[in-house]
């Protein structure tokens, strides 16, 4: 009878529906990415977006992956390195990434992978993601991607690449496309032979392009129907004069008069001493200590901050703004983003009820569809993709 017994609470337990697994969907737009076909050595990777739409701090514990072929790590958004101790944290509409490192370098042939990520605050609960690609040896692309390193803005770059093509003496490259217009690239034939193509690309960064980092790809559109697109990644960062550090913070989620407090460093990375002239909020709450006009000018100033959350509950988006006496149009800002409690403080049962993602979320998950190398995707966004070749000289 014991055994009848725990038996019955056994198969109970296996057959309950998990709704909580459901919540934890809503922390990811993009679920998963097809790298297209792709040069055995050529850098390839994809971050997808994770974004905490729930009252409760989200600590995600670890991150597998079915196959070798990809290497999962989970980071801030933006950010390359795991944080100290493995895992992820994310406050209150704070962001993060799973960058999923596509290995061409050890792996050849179409390829599939699983990630898994296990969380375990504010409940249990595992999310699952995947990619695949065709990783191929005819096309050799060195060096393995288009590095930019680190250029100040309104400073153009140009950066060159070589691609060679084997077992097809008639390889052409069409088009070059890319959802990044800032780019201009230029190839050159450099040899054609019974036996292999040689291309060598130049790719130019213009001198418009805005701050900020880049993690693009580049589209080889080719006359090979059998692989008639071919991507090449670009990374590297566009450096403005001033730079504010953070320029976002996500302060979690507050009661009404709690305090919370920041320091932002603003720093002009040409070393150029400078002077602030005018700190400007859009919100009181956020404190601050007054401009000193004898104070001597500085490459590096320190600013220590004071946010009181309202009494207003929900989400709060304020901007502090610094003003300097640089002659430049770029004004620094930092975005300070929270979410006031209202009552009760905390929530029970389902994490988030009462608080929803931005836009129509069942809208969203209808769009999601795996990804074509040819229409890189952003949260969940299809980008537009332009011609990027360099005019006809």
């Amino acid at each position: 009878m014991r055994f009848g017994i725990l038996s019955v609470i056994c198969v109970l337990a296996l057959s309950v529906p998990a709704p909580a697994q459901e919540w934890a969907k809503k922390l990811f737009t993009v679920t998963s990415h097809d790298f297209g076909t792709v040069a055995s050595g050529a850098k390839t990777e994809f971050r997808f977006p994770i974004k905490n739409v729930f009252v409760e701090e989200l600590h995600i514990s670890s991150i597998r992956s079915s196959c070798g072929c990809t290497t999962p790590t989970l980071v801030m958004k933006g950010e390359s390195k795991a944080q100290q101790g493995g895992g992820l944290t994310l406050k209150t509409y704070e962001q993060g990434e799973v960058l999923a490192q596509f290995n061409t370098h050890i792996m050849t042939g179409y390829k599939r992978a699983t990630l898994t990520l296990t969380i375990d605050k504010p409940y249990a609960a595992e999310v699952q993601l995947t990619v695949q690609g065709n990783i191929i040896t005819d096309i050799v692309v060195t060096p393995n991607h288009i590095d930019l390193s680190t250029v100040s803005q309104g400073e153009a770059v140009e950066k060159t690449i070589t691609l060679t093509r084997t077992g097809r003496r008639d390889w052409k490259i069409m088009d070059i496309r890319c959802a990044n217009t800032n780019f201009e690239v230029e190839p050159l034939e450099k040899a054609r032979t019974l036996s292999a193509v040689t291309y060598e690309l130049k790719v130019k960064l213009r001198e418009s392009a805005p701050a900020g980092s880049i993690n693009d790809q580049l589209v080889l559109v080719t006359n090979d129907d059998r692989m008639p697109q071919f991507p090449i990644q670009v990374q590297g960062e566009v450096r403005p004069e001033l730079s504010i550090t953070p320029n976002l913070w996500m302060a979690g989620s507050l009661a009404p008069g709690d305090m919370a407090k920041k320091t932002l460093i603003i720093r002009n990375n040409s070393s150029k001493p400078f002077k602030i002239v005018n700190i400007v909020s859009d919100d009181p709450a956020i404190q601050f200590k007054p401009i000193d006009p004898a104070a001597p000018a500085k490459a590096l100033h320190v600013l220590p901050i004071t946010l009181t959350a309202t009494e207003n509950p929900g989400r709060q988006a304020k901007t502090l703004r610094i003003e300097t006496d640089l002659s430049t149009t770029l004004t620094p800002e930092v975005s300070i983003q929270y979410l006031v409690k209202g009552t009760p403080k905390s929530i029970t049962g389902t994490p988030g009820a009462g608080i929803q993602p931005t836009g129509n979320s069942s809208t969203s998950t209808k769009q999601q569809k795996e990804i074509n190398v040819a229409k890189p995707q952003t949260v969940g966004v299809t980008a537009p993709i332009s011609t990027v070749l360099a005019p006809k000289k």
